[in-house]
């Protein structure tokens, strides 16, 4: 058996060893893992069973098991009592520094808290001053660290898991100004990319520097959520995150000249295979350029995919470019095992061997002859150029194509719009704004006066694509999410694709298409809820409050969608939307405002845009707060899409398919409330159960609650305002009795809700208490039998595939 064959099998057994562990440890469907290992066996079988093939197996398996075991998962190890939440003496190098917002960020290695060494870096932000602190300096600060966690929702990212795998222990923020100690020397890249950061945002414009950052050195933090939504929704989002297709541009760009210039060496180019020299020379600009780009992890994967293509083509060993591209995904996942289900890692693997694969083929360099220089010479430059003109096409036609079923699976979204917009801005991207930008770099140690010209023209390009994204946003079905078991979808999309390389037949192709997207219209949309018991989700999204939940016969509803604000984040874009489309989810039939704070609305005006809305429900306390901006932008939203808008007041009750909705607050009449106690509280009833949804309402609310000749006990109720002093009044408590009390509280939240002795009386009174910050999501199934709590996934888990059972 040749080595390449071994290689190959090696790579199989590798890749079904880290899926098995990774399938096994996050509950997820037993399908693909009988899919590899049938794959092996029969590999297995094929291969005669021979001594060899075993030895390989078992290398494959420890390898691949083995990695995966030790490195797959990053347990959090927490960070001590003393000083979570405290304020601590803290000094550490700043190792990078990148701007969010109006906030500055800092990571900082060889951190001591408090005379105490810290292994792993921290994260900390400065927001209300400035520091003179560039990367290489030691400093000195008073900050605030917590323990990184996620939001613990279903299908959600696990950002605490990612800051783990980038060696962050702890984030954190500042109190007061940060000293400067001393310069500590080193990181000199680092302190390069910042000073790089700072030019740009001086020279360009504050809608194009964040962009031309992140294509430049790689700095996304300054991309405000709506910027990185139009790039998303166009299908152009590769193009800002330097991965396997940058670092392979510039590394077929440097080739192509290194070798164009030695052939003007007198007799080069007759008696030397040109390719060696070039990719040896080649190999060092690649690696300056993963260095510029800040060595993020994408960066590192498609460097060290190239520099292997290019040491095959030094040692000459590049006649098999799989070979090659083989032994780069083996020695990729061996370092980091868990970068197989890593969306970066598949569009850095695709783009490399697409654009080496296309543009520059593996293998010796044969001598030109005298009668081919001849044929060469009579071509003209329309036909070269003709000729190159169609292999940017075929480049950017396959990447559209390939990069489709990832691009789903992450963001649930598929762009009908990608391979027309790539074909025209993935070469300007990869011939202008990149070239022009390193130019600028170039030139900006050299003559920073000069430096200045290339930079503005590469800002021209990306204003003309930021402009490109801005047209195709108004497109129809621009933003078209896709709802459903997207990870079957993919598996049969990429099936699709292999079955389809070796048929040659047109007929044959149009057969296989047609079927193919037959299959992914009939796929089952993900989990279907059931039929004869409601589900009420309350989510944990962190000091704030959201409710998602199903009737049997009546549909979605949302009750609450808040979380914190900011530029880069939006709790309706990045928590909830993701786990109501992997629920099959395309339409709510209600979403409920209980009242107009952030806590309980931020992240409406997304699933608004991601999600056809039947009703949306205010309390009658909003009517004077038409000025309110963000109802502003909803009401807008609202008459577009032709949902319908009412508030509510007590007295209104609503029977649906599936059950009863009472509204107990605010009164008709009487005098004005604020928003907490004007918030709009609803009873939902049914087969019997009372489910009570209050709101921020606090004592003067309550009071007013009470006296409601509707109310009565309830089974199961969201505990008002968080659990805060001012509410859970004990006249309150006893009047409603409840089965279940949850509190949507954050974990560590600086209120210290819910308050320990309201969460007593609740339990005094023979209430089970639950808070998000502590449990993370919660799943109810109602049913006429009763309420009973079921489990619940965690990020990066699979949902729970199995509907209430009544």
């Amino acid at each position: 058996m040749s080595f390449k064959y071994q290689i190959g099998l090696l790579e199989v057994y590798l890749f079904s060893a880290i899926t098995s562990i990774y399938l096994l440890g996050k509950k997820f469907e037993w399908a693909p893992f009988m899919l590899l290992l049938s794959l092996t066996l029969w590999l297995l079988y094929r291969a005669g069973l021979r001594r060899s093939v075993w030895l390989v197996f078992l290398a494959g398996i420890a390898l691949g098991g083995g990695q995966m075991a030790l490195r797959g998962w990053v347990e959090a190890a927490p960070l001590p009592l003393q000083w979570q939440g405290h304020s601590v003496a803290l000094e550490g190098v700043v190792a990078e520094r990148s701007k969010r917002g109006r906030a500055e960020r800092f990571k900082l290695a060889e951190v001591e808290v408090m005379g105490t060494p810290l292994e792993g870096q921290v994260w900390l932000g400065l927001y209300r001053s400035q520091s003179d602190a560039r990367p290489g300096d030691r400093v000195r600060m008073q900050a605030k660290l917590r323990t990184p966690r996620s939001y613990q929702v279903p299908g959600s990212f696990d950002y605490a898991q990612w800051l783990r795998r980038q060696g962050v222990v702890a984030t954190g923020y500042i109190r007061g100004d940060m000293e400067v100690l001393a310069d500590q020397g080193g990181y000199g890249w680092a302190r390069l990319r910042h000073q790089l950061a700072q030019w740009i945002d001086h020279e360009l414009t504050p809608t194009v520097a964040p962009v031309a950052k992140a294509l430049l050195v790689g700095i996304r933090d300054d991309m405000s959520l709506a910027e990185q939504l139009r790039w998303q929704q166009s299908g152009l989002f590769h193009l800002v995150a330097i991965s396997g297709l940058h670092v392979g541009m510039v590394a077929i760009g440097l080739f192509k000249l290194i070798r164009w210039l030695l052939g003007w060496l007198p007799g080069w180019q007759a008696r030397w295979d040109l390719k060696r020299p070039a990719a040896l020379l080649t190999l060092p600009g690649v690696i300056a350029y993963g260095a510029l780009a800040g060595w993020g992890v994408s960066t590192q994967r498609a460097v060290i995919m190239v520099a292997l293509f290019l040491l095959a083509i030094i040692l000459r060993r590049g006649s098999s470019p799989w070979y090659t591209l083989t032994l780069a995904a083996a020695l990729v996942l061996t370092l980091t095992p868990w970068d197989l289900f890593n969306a970066g890692f598949q569009l850095s693997f695709l783009c490399v061997v697409v654009l080496l694969a296309i543009f520059s083929p593996p293998g010796p360099e044969v001598p030109i002859k005298e009668g081919h220089r001849r044929v060469a010479e009579q071509r003209t430059r329309w036909q070269r150029g003709s000729r190159a003109l169609g292999r940017t096409i075929l480049a950017s036609s396959a990447l559209a194509l390939l990069t489709a079923p990832i691009a789903q699976l992450t963001f649930q979204r598929i762009t009908l719009y990608a391979l027309p917009l790539n074909l025209l801005a993935i070469p300007m991207v990869t011939f202008s704004v990149v070239p022009l930008g390193l130019v600028a770099v170039l030139l900006y140690g050299i003559a920073p006066e000069l430096a200045v010209w290339p930079l503005q023209g590469a800002g021209w390009c990306i204003s003309q694509l930021q402009q490109l994204t801005h047209i195709s946003a108004a497109w129809p079905l621009v933003n078209w999410r896709i709802a459903g078991a997207a990870e079957a979808a993919v598996w049969l999309y990429m099936v699709l694709l292999l079955l389809l390389v070796p048929v040659t037949k047109r007929r044959w192709q149009l057969v296989g298409i047609t079927l193919g997207f037959l299959m992914l219209l009939s796929w089952p949309r993900g989990v279907t809820p059931s039929k004869q018991a409601m589900e009420v989700n309350l989510l944990d999204v962190g000091q704030a409050q959201a409710v998602a939940l199903h009737i049997p016969k009546d549909g979605w509803s949302i009750i609450d969608a808040g979380g914190i604000k900011s530029h880069r984040f939006d709790v309706g874009e990045q928590i909830i939307t993701p786990f109501l489309l992997k629920r099959g989810v395309v339409r709510l039939e209600r979403i409920i405002i209980s009242h107009l704070q952030s806590d309980h609305m931020n992240g409406v005006s997304r699933l608004m845009a991601n999600f056809e809305v039947g009703e949306l429900w205010l309390p009658r306390q909003s009517e004077p707060l038409k000025r309110h901006r963000g109802l502003q932008r909803l009401l807008a939203m609202a008459e577009i899409q032709g949902t319908e808008v009412h508030t509510r007041q007590q007295g209104e009750r609503y029977e649906r398919a599936g059950g009863g909705w009472s509204v107990l607050h605010p009164p008709r009449h009487g005098k004005k409330l604020d928003a907490n106690n004007g918030s709009l509280v609803v009873e939902l009833s049914y087969q019997g159960q009372r489910l009570l949804f209050p709101g921020d309402i606090e004592a003067q609310g309550e009071a007013l609650l009470r006296q409601a000749p509707s109310l009565r006990s309830v089974n199961w109720m969201i505990a008002p305002h968080h659990g805060s002093r001012s509410s859970s009044s004990a006249a309150l408590v006893e009047r409603l009795k409840p089965q279940w009390v949850l509190f949507a509280a954050g974990h560590d939240n600086r209120y210290g809700f819910p308050k320990p002795e309201v969460r007593a009386r609740w339990q005094a009174a023979g209430a089970q208490t639950l808070v998000t910050g502590e449990q993370g999501s919660m799943r109810f199934c109602v049913t006429r039998q009763g309420i009973r709590q079921e489990p619940v996934a965690r990020p990066g888990e699979a949902l729970q595939r199995t509907p209430c059972k009544p």
